[in-house]
């Protein structure tokens, strides 16, 4: 599922429930989360498996906050997009967010980091030339892989029709987040031993980040 998915489910969140900038923290990670890119560095599980200190948590919390009040005004504009133009719109604020992790993190954690990327943009990174390369992933694999995307992304278009039309929001990302794992555990089936044993290397131990 790619990113401006998910930033499409934010929006249609946002306007189901009426978030306002002012709410609780945990709705507002909530919502930096479902921005989709290295802002799934705002969930609690995440801080935690990074090991945050005290003085790092609260730098982050700061970006974080000053990040938030600058997507309100882009929400409104990403409903409207296709998933390239969303991604593309919210690139700044990715590489903005990386390069503040660049600095505030030690070498452990930024390398823990890169892992928890991969396994937060599976299945999808599963297609992308670096990952295809570094694993010398075959034609035929990739085909498979992709047809195994094309198919996950076929049924995650009722979910976000459902969500359109005001459906249960919080029912809706857990089948979206089952419909991912799913796919993304069909895929790596698809490897073979050698494979799969980098692919594990590559993403270390395995977090829900959902």
């Amino acid at each position: 599922m790619k990113s401006g998915s998910i930033i499409l489910i934010a929006c249609l969140l946002l306007a189901a429930v009426g978030i306002t900038w002012s709410q609780n923290e945990e709705a507002r990670k909530h919502l930096l989360h479902e921005l989709g890119g290295p802002y799934f560095v705002s969930r609690a599980k995440v801080q935690e498996d990074l090991r945050l200190s005290d003085e790092q948590e609260h730098k982050l919390s700061a970006k974080l906050s000053s990040d938030l009040l600058e997507a309100k005004d882009l929400l409104g504009k990403l409903k409207s997009l296709k998933d390239g133009e969303r991604e593309k719109l919210m690139q700044p604020s990715y590489e903005k967010l990386e390069a503040f992790l660049q600095e505030n993190l030690t070498a452990d954690q930024l390398a823990r980091f890169q892992q928890l990327k991969l396994q937060y943009d599976s299945p999808g990174i599963m297609l992308r030339p670096e990952v295809i390369t570094k694993l010398s992933i075959t034609d035929e694999q990739r085909q498979k892989f992709m047809a195994a995307i094309q198919g996950m992304q076929k049924m995650i278009i009722p979910l976000l029709q459902e969500a359109r039309s005001g459906g249960n929001q919080q029912e809706i990302l857990l089948k979206v987040t089952k419909l991912r794992q799913d796919c993304q555990a069909q895929i790596v089936a698809f490897l073979n031993e050698a494979q799969r044993h980098q692919w594990e290397e590559m993403t270390g131990k395995s977090l829900v980040i959902w």
